[in-house]
């Protein structure tokens, strides 16, 4: 089965990666393919400008790298100028994987593709409230989370409150 998903892909968070692993699952051998396939449109800089109103953080061949890196078996393609279609006609997927809450492009309809003879489904959200580009690009997370301490261990460490090292004997 060959499977297509698009995205803008800015800053492979773990909504972008839970998404793909959706489509990833759905990639098995059929009949009409020997082995599945998993095809990765990233979205040009010029078409995320055109429909969120601004350019992406990351240029596409950056955003391109990024999800060939996390996803070696898929295949990552760069999305077209003006033919939103092209992609489709290219790959010819059996299943379009859209994201929960992703819009198709200006022109083309779900019932175009499934008269196509492709199928359409939804991904499931992955902590939307938590892992959605918009709500990361207000609220980033902080660059100390998830830090760990590397050297020695403190002096400090293991004193009680009375100043004296657990496990020590009062005189």
């Amino acid at each position: 089965m060959r499977v297509l998903v698009f995205g803008t892909f800015d800053g492979l968070h773990p909504g972008h990666r839970f998404f793909i692993s959706q489509a990833e699952k759905r990639v098995v051998p059929t009949a009409k393919y020997e082995r599945g396939e998993l095809f990765v449109v990233v979205a040009r800089d010029a078409n995320v400008k055109r429909f969120k109103g601004k350019l992406p953080e990351r240029p596409q061949a950056q955003r391109r790298r990024e999800v060939e890196r996390a996803f070696p078996e898929a295949r990552v393609l760069i999305g077209e100028v003006d033919d939103y279609f092209l992609p489709v006609l290219t790959v010819k997927p059996d299943l379009i994987l859209l994201g929960y809450d992703q819009k198709l492009p200006p022109g083309v309809e779900e019932r175009d593709l499934r008269e196509a003879g492709i199928d359409v489904e939804r991904a499931k959200p992955f902590k939307p409230k938590k892992y959605k580009s918009s709500v990361l690009r207000k609220h980033p997370p902080s660059p100390l989370r998830g830090l760990r301490r590397t050297g020695p261990p403190s002096p400090l460490r293991g004193l009680r409150r009375t100043g004296k090292r657990q496990g020590e004997k009062r005189r």
